[in-house]
């Protein structure tokens, strides 16, 4: 029963969906914006990936933030480009236009400043097919850096893994 229960949701949700939890390196000596916690979910081409965090902003917010993802194949090195919102991205924290921003900006109504305070959330990315052919064999390095004024203000990197099918 639980497979064919999996399989009649298969086409709008996973029935298992693998969940990995990376390990956190800092790649800034600024602090303002402190990632702790990091979890990935169904990081599969043509799914929906859920990416949760959890941080702290220590000081507020307001001279046009924006996060700034750096995606590159662990392997080479090489930087995934922007597909769709997915790969090596800039999104504005205020004010943002795409559905992307405004989730990441919904925490603080998508307005300036953003509060100092502690924040968990979670974004949703649909992963494209296209993707498949930039990403190789998958095992992916991101780096996640806050920026506000052009001075990053704090910045997180690591591996995780993007199932091919």
């Amino acid at each position: 029963l639980f497979l064919v229960v999996c399989a009649a949701l298969s086409f709008s949700t996973p029935c298992i969906a693998s969940v990995q939890n990376p390990s956190l390196s800092s790649c800034s000596s600024a602090q303002v914006f402190s990632v702790s916690a990091v979890s990935i979910t169904n990081a599969k081409v043509g799914q929906t990936m859920i990416f949760a965090y959890s941080g702290l902003l220590t000081t507020s917010l307001a001279n046009s933030p924006e996060l700034q993802f750096t995606m590159t194949k662990k392997a080479s090195g090489d930087v995934i480009p922007c597909i769709s919102n997915v790969g090596s991205c800039v999104y504005k924290l205020c004010g943002g236009t795409t559905s992307i921003e405004r989730e990441i900006g919904q925490p603080w109504n998508n307005v300036c400043p953003i509060p100092a305070s502690s924040y968990s959330s979670s974004l949703s990315f649909k992963i494209p097919y296209l993707a498949g052919i930039f990403i190789g064999d998958g095992n992916m390095h991101l780096k996640v850096a806050a920026i506000d004024g052009g001075t990053v203000v704090g910045c997180k990197e690591f591996d995780f893994t993007v199932a091919l099918s």
